[in-house]
C-alpha cells in the first residue's frame, strides 16, 4: 500500500491497522520524482564488473525465462471482498499477461505477538495463505515482500525499523519460506499446484527511504545484516529460492547499496537481484535513470546481477489517461532492452480507488483504464519473443 493510500485512511487509523496486520504497507507515496540515482560511488567503492553479462534466472536453479518476466503489484485493495470477487480480479490480472504478483508478507501481520515461555511466536498465516494460494490458483507467481518490523521485536515498537535482534526476523523469513516452498504440504492440501520455479522473495520495500526504514544514517549497515541473515534463512528452508534486494528509490541508491556491500561483503556473491523503483516524470526518464543505475551496479562489481524493477508507474493526477497508458507502454518496452539486464518488471499497481491520485490499472468501480490494454500489448509482444 502506498503512503498516499494510507493517507486516505487517516494517519491514526492507518497506524492502528498496520499494527493489527490488517493493512499491508507496501510502497510509499509517489510525490515529486527524483531526477538522478543519488551520489555516484566513490573511487574506493568502484570495482571491476564481472564478465559474462547479467545473471539469468536459470542460474538460480529455476526454469529459464527468456527475456523479462512481467508482473504487477497487487496493492492492498486486490484482496478485499469475497473469495469470488478476489478470484475474479486475480484471473483478470493473469488474463492481461501478468506472470508475477507482488504483495507483502508482513511480519506484524503474521507474528503480531512475541514468543511466550521460550516458544516460537504464534503465527497467523490465514490471510497470507489466502493471497498466496489465490495468486497461484490464477497462474500468478507470488513475489512476497518479506518485511517490516513487528512491535514486540523492535526497540521503539514501530514497524518501519529493524528488530533489536536481526535473528528474530530471519526466523520469520524462514517460516514463510518453509510454508510456501514447492515441497510444502500446503499446495497438496489445498489442491493448488505450486508455482513453476517457486515463490519469489524480496527483502523489505525501499530500505533506502526514511518512510520505510527509519534512521537512514545507519540503515545500510542494519539492512545489510538483516538481508544476509534473511537470505540464508530462506534458502535453508527453500534452497532454490530467488531473493531480491528490497526495491531502492533513486535518490541515494548508489550510496546506500555501496554501504550495504561494505557492511556485508558476502552479499556480493549471494545477491540474486537488485530491486529498483525508478519513478520519474516520463518513460524516457525512467529508462535513462535505469541505464545510469545499471552502470552504478557495474562499478560496484554487480555487472552480472539482474535488476528487478518491482515498482514503476504514475498516478492519473501526474499523467491522465490515455497519455498515461502510452507512457507505461513506452517504459515497459524500453526497460526490456538487453543491456539493462532487467529480470522482473512489475508496475504499481493493479487496483486502486478511482480518483486523480489513483495508480491503479483497474479502478475499484470495476473499470479498466487504457493502461490495462497497454500492459497486455507489451505482454503479448514479450510472449511472442519467448516462443
Amino acid at each position: 500500500m502506498s503512503v498516499a493510500a494510507l493517507g486516505r485512511y487517516g494517519a491514526v487509523a492507518s497506524l492502528s491497522l498496520l499494527l493489527a496486520g490488517a493493512v499491508a504497507p507496501t510502497s510509499q507515496a509517489r510525490t515529486r520524482p527524483s531526477t538522478h540515482p543519488g551520489p555516484p560511488p566513490t573511487v574506493a567503492e568502484k570495482q571491476e564488473g564481472s564478465a559474462g553479462g547479467w545473471r539469468g534466472w536459470a542460474d538460480a536453479g529455476e526454469p529459464p525465462l527468456r527475456g523479462t518476466a512481467l508482473g504487477i503489484n497487487a496493492g492492498g485493495l486486490m484482496f478485499e471482498g469475497s473469495d469470488a470477487t478476489v478470484a475474479g480480479r486475480l484471473r483478470s490480472t493473469a488474463g492481461m499477461g501478468a506472470r508475477v504478483l507482488r504483495f507483502d508478507a508482513s511480519w506484524s501481520g503474521v507474528e503480531p505477538l512475541g514468543p511466550i515461555g521460550g516458544r516460537d511466536p504464534v503465527r497467523r498465516f490465514g490471510s497470507l495463505d489466502r493471497q498466496v494460494l489465490g495468486a497461484a490458483r490464477a497462474g500468478l507467481r507470488p513475489l512476497l515482500v518479506v518485511g517490516y518490523g513487528t512491535p514486540w521485536a523492535t526497540s521503539d515498537g514501530g514497524v518501519f525499523t529493524t528488530p533489536s535482534d536481526p535473528a528474530t526476523f530471519a526466523r520469520f523469513a524462514s517460516a514463510v519460506a518453509a510454508r510456501y516452498a514447492s515441497s510444502s504440504a500446503i499446495w497438496r492440501d489445498n489442491g493448488v499446484a505450486a508455482p513453476a520455479g517457486g515463490v519469489l522473495y524480496e527483502i523489505w520495500n525501499e530500505p533506502n527511504a526514511e518512510f520505510f526504514l527509519r534512521d537512514q544514517q545507519t540503515a545500510p549497515q542494519r539492512y545489510a545484516t538483516l538481508l544476509l541473515l534473511a537470505q540464508r534463512a530462506i534458502r535453508s528452508a527453500d534452497p532454490g529460492a530467488r531473493i531480491t534486494v528490497g526495491g531502492l528509490v533513486p535518490v541515494g541508491a548508489a550510496r546506500f547499496l555501496a554501504g550495504v556491500l561494505r557492511a556485508e561483503p558476502a552479499l556480493r556473491r549471494e545477491v540474486d537481484a537488485i530491486g529498483w523503483h525508478p519513478y520519474e516524470r516520463t518513460a524516457a526518464a525512467v529508462v535513462r535513470i535505469t541505464r545510469q543505475f545499471r552502470r552504478t551496479l557495474d562499478a560496484l562489481g554487480l555487472a552480472s546481477v539482474p535488476l528487478d524493477i518491482t515498482e514503476i508507474g504514475w498516478s492519473e493526477e501526474e499523467i491522465p489517461e490515455p497519455r498515461r497508458s502510452r507512457e507505461l507502454e513506452r517504459a515497459l518496452t524500453g526497460l526490456q532492452a538487453p543491456g539493462l539486464g532487467v529480470g522482473l518488471l512489475v508496475p504499481f499497481v493493479a487496483l486502486d480507488r478511482a480518483g486523480p491520485g489513483s495508480y491503479g490499472l483497474w479502478r475499484t468501480t470495476g473499470e479498466a483504464t487504457e493502461s490495462v490494454d497497454a500492459f497486455a500489448r507489451v505482454a503479448r509482444r514479450a510472449a511472442g519473443r519467448r516462443r
